[in-house]
């Protein structure tokens, strides 16, 4: 029976040629990456609509009828990673964050509204430097000249800070920069801190204000209360 490799083939050019040969002749066979690499679903954090986690069996070698991994047969029988199974990213209590973002857009429009301030939803202008090209702002108006970034992010479960989602917001930083002309507008979610007792809003200006674009308001909505503040 031909021996296997080893896990990492040698560095030196005189092994390396005898180990080619080896193989091109059948003496040992070429170590396969599933020999070396496992599945980890059973680590995976996976919930339904409902919230309610989906506790999957721990991953391990493949079943000697099947050839399956445990923890992929169940999550299979589930439906997968779409339709009603959520990622370890996906909000608690709604159907999914598109759902939220688009709940949260409409509060936003009704609180701005309530300001004597008319808005449209998908606002699209020109931005760029030298060459232009339309982009869609989740709210805005023509005149007076308003465009509005909406992003109902909160804190992680466990507390730490949504790098991700920051990033998302340097993102609209970024695109508020492209435009010198409106009266520019950040809307985030009020949501505070279970420990520390500070808004993610108010995270954010601590941590990144140095990203912020010039003549950006930061407003922070408090959802329940239906209540805005600007923050700077």
């Amino acid at each position: 029976m031909p021996k296997r490799s080893s896990k990492s083939h040698p560095h030196d050019p005189n092994q390396l040629g005898k180990l080619i040969v080896a193989l091109s002749v059948g003496e040992v066979e070429d170590e396969k990456p599933t020999d070396r690499f496992t599945y980890e679903l059973g680590d995976l954090e996976l919930y339904d609509k409902g919230g309610n986690r989906i506790h999957l069996p721990p991953s391990g070698p493949p079943d000697a009828d099947t050839g399956k991994d445990a923890a992929a047969v169940a999550l299979g029988r589930k439906g997968g990673l779409k339709g009603d199974m959520e990622n370890k990213h996906q909000r608690k209590g709604v159907p999914n964050n598109a759902y939220a973002g688009r709940e949260f857009e409409a509060a936003a429009l009704l609180f701005w509204e309530s300001e004597g301030i008319v808005l449209k939803p998908n606002f699209s202008i020109p931005i760029g430097y030298s060459e232009k090209k339309q982009h869609r702002f989740d709210l805005g108006s023509a005149d007076p000249p308003i465009l509005v970034e909406c992003k109902s992010y909160t804190w992680t479960e466990t507390g730490g800070s949504p790098s991700a989602k920051i990033r998302g917001i340097n993102e609209a930083m970024l695109l508020f920069s492209l435009v010198p002309d409106y009266r520019k507008i950040l809307f985030l979610l009020k949501h505070m801190h279970t420990h520390r007792k500070i808004s993610l809003a108010a995270h954010y200006i601590h941590t990144q204000g140095h990203l912020i674009a010039s003549r950006v308001e930061i407003w922070e909505f408090d959802l329940p209360a239906k209540t805005g503040e600007r923050l700077r």
